[in-house]
């Protein structure tokens, strides 16, 4: 398999908006019924985890600029709002305790996703397609939906079937052997896999 490290734009927005969820999450844990009915234990564990994670994404570029403690953060947070919605399931109204319930779900699936972004981020080309990095894995093109691909110094470019086309920036420096080698090696698949009737109204 030849391997292209490029930029994916979707997941570097996402990856700009780490920051913001991370102060997102303590801000509510902050404001959730920290001290109501003289429950210290919520009290503290609102005002700890809270705080530290207020922190933490407003200065997560300095401190910790290779997300080494990202993924611990998310799993802290995931368990203090499921520890405090069941500390406070008699204490607040179920909205609010469904709404923890909610956030300890959704720092959970940011874990995941947070996971793959911050991730080096690699085009690859096998006999099988081109995949893609996604969020939960990588996308596979198979070659018969591929109509032409094309390695540069700078971009990689993926015409589909149906005429769409994917520019991604490459990140790094290729030897030109290798994009020869790469192109190559795609135009051989692609004239190997020919764009079937079927895949011409692929969706």
């Amino acid at each position: 398999m030849y391997k292209i490290p490029v930029k994916i734009e979707s997941m570097q927005k996402r990856k700009r908006s780490v920051g913001l969820l991370h102060m997102l999450a303590g801000f509510f844990l902050l404001v959730t019924g920290s001290f109501v009915d003289n429950s210290f234990q919520v009290g503290w564990l609102s005002l700890i985890v809270g705080l530290a994670s207020f922190i933490y994404g407003a200065f997560r570029k300095r401190i910790d600029p290779a997300a080494q403690y990202n993924q611990w953060m998310r799993i802290i947070q995931s368990l203090a709002f499921a520890a405090k919605a069941i500390l406070l399931f008699n204490v607040v109204s179920m909205i609010t305790v469904a709404s923890l319930f909610v956030w300890s779900a959704v720092t959970l699936l940011l874990m995941f996703t947070e996971k793959k972004i911050f991730k080096p981020t690699v085009l690859g080309l096998s006999n099988s397609g081109v995949s893609i990095p996604d969020y939960f894995g990588d996308h596979l093109i198979p070659w018969e939906l591929v109509r032409s691909l094309v390695v540069r110094p700078d971009y990689v470019t993926i015409t589909r079937e149906n005429h769409s086309y994917v520019q991604l920036e490459i990140t790094a420096d290729l030897d030109p052997k290798d994009m020869n080698r790469m192109n190559e090696f795609a135009a051989a698949e692609i004239a190997a896999h020919p764009v079937t009737e079927t895949a011409e109204t692929h969706d």
